[in-house]
């Protein structure tokens, strides 16, 4: 008798017991659970989509040879009235007699296109030349890009598209596995403006609508923004609560992002390297305000690289993070930085307009290019492979004028900068980077090559 009326009193003690920490721990689980059960859900959706388009495209092609055959001069049919599509499958045929091309989009669903021709005898992942991508043709020419080593992204009359590698989610069309060998339009389901600046990473990509920021991809460390250590294949707004006012830059590194909101400096993900400027090394699910400490006046350039982070405030260049390699810049002074330093700029005339990073950085002044941090690659662009610890004015023998753009991607070991409408690039060169003809690096600045 007493073992049974025990036994609810020790039931009863675990419910009083359960506490709020354990039940937050639930309640990620199963949103966790949920997450893996939608992906996994798009994924067996998008393969059975895909299986669909390769299938209609094997009987059009078998179609057409049995129509050639039965043609008294065996030429293949000048249109694909005769073919029959699924539904959600879209054709586009091209027909010279001797020759056809055919091309399967969705019409549903954001997935590669498929095509079969008269020379492959077999379904290809791509598109017939002259074809359009799904969504049809770009609207209008680019106005912006961005890149990362397995994808890019691009702005083009208000619009993003992002092409390459789809893991992770990070080209915000709402897939998460395979390649894109064309441009995919962003979801703008939660956009509703223009979009006027565009960044890419290795695992997210982020950008500014109608003056707000949105970021898609891997979530991991908070580098999204959206108060949560989860991402997602479309746009998420980034949290407003301290990052107030008009976004007009936005910058990403593979572990954290960075904007400038009506002149102050935001940063949020990965903060182990102190790359958040505000003073501490935790990660950050959400914009932080850069301290202003020492960087004073309005923050007109931001720049996110591997571990550190760079910005031009009233002109003057500041950089905060890991120092390895001298990247901030900053000698005399060493070490890591969790708030802004000036960058030494006893050999940089004018004021500082622009700033880029990644494993080096480098910077616009007086219409020149300087860079520090690492060398080995020969992306200081002074003509020699070594490290600086401070900005050392790139070898301007090759280039004559006043630069006027840089950039470098978040773990690229190459620079590029723009003269005059001329480009001109330096650093690694094994994979044909540098853009002159050559597979070698770059100790200087070579002018990169008409087709």
């Amino acid at each position: 008798m007493l073992a049974k009326k025990n036994h609810p009193t020790l039931i009863n003690l675990k419910i009083r017991g359960f506490t709020i920490v354990e039940l937050l721990v639930v309640i990620v689980v199963i949103g966790v659970l949920a997450s893996l059960t939608v992906v996994a859900f798009n994924g067996v959706q998008q393969r059975a989509i895909v299986g669909v388009l390769r299938s209609d495209l094997r009987n059009a092609g078998t179609s057409l040879e049995a129509a050639k055959i039965q043609n008294p001069g065996e030429e293949y049919p000048a249109n694909a009235d005769q073919l029959r599509a699924s539904a959600g499958v879209s054709f586009q045929y091209t027909g010279t007699g001797l020759a056809y091309c055919l091309s399967a989009t969705s019409t549903n669903v954001a997935i590669p296109a498929y095509f079969i021709s008269s020379d492959t005898r077999s379904v290809q992942q791509g598109l017939c030349p002259g074809h359009t991508p799904p969504g049809g043709p770009l609207p209008g020419p680019f106005t912006g890009i961005a890149t990362s080593t397995s994808h890019t992204c691009g702005v083009a009359s208000g619009q993003a598209y992002c092409w390459g590698s789809a893991s992770s989610g990070k080209l915000g069309n709402g897939v998460t596995t395979g390649t894109f060998a064309t441009p995919q339009p962003v979801d703008t389901s939660v956009m509703s403006g223009t979009v006027t600046a565009i960044a890419a990473s290795n695992f997210h990509t982020c950008a500014v609508d109608n003056a707000v920021a949105y970021c898609w991809g891997f979530g991991m460390n908070g580098r999204i923004g959206n108060g949560l250590a989860t991402g997602g294949s479309t746009p998420i707004a980034v949290t407003t609560s301290v990052m107030s006012g008009p976004v007009t830059t936005i910058t990403v590194s593979w572990g954290h992002t960075c904007a400038v909101a009506s002149g102050q400096a935001h940063c949020w993900g990965s903060g182990t390297n102190r790359q958040l400027g505000n003073g501490g090394t935790s990660d950050q699910l959400s914009p932080v305000a850069v301290s202003t400490s020492v960087m004073t006046g309005t923050v007109t350039a931001i720049a996110a690289g591997n571990t550190h982070s760079c910005a031009v405030a009233a002109g003057v260049a500041y950089c905060w993070g890991s120092n390895g390699n001298g990247v901030l810049g900053i000698a005399p002074l060493t070490g890591n930085q969790s708030t802004p330093v000036a960058v030494n700029s006893s050999v940089m005339t004018g004021t500082v307009t622009a700033v880029t990073a990644s494993s080096h950085s480098c910077a616009i002044a007086g219409g020149l290019t300087y860079c520090w941090g690492t060398g080995t690659s020969g992306q200081i662009g002074e003509g020699v492979l070594l490290n600086r610890s401070s900005p050392v004015a790139a070898n301007t023998s090759t280039m004559a004028g006043t630069v006027s753009n840089i950039g470098s991607a978040d773990i690229s070991q190459h620079t590029c900068a723009i003269i005059q409408g001329r480009a001109y690039c330096w650093g690694r060169g094994d994979n044909g980077q540098i853009g002159n003809g050559l597979s070698v690096s770059q100790t200087t600045p070579a002018l990169v090559t008409n087709p």
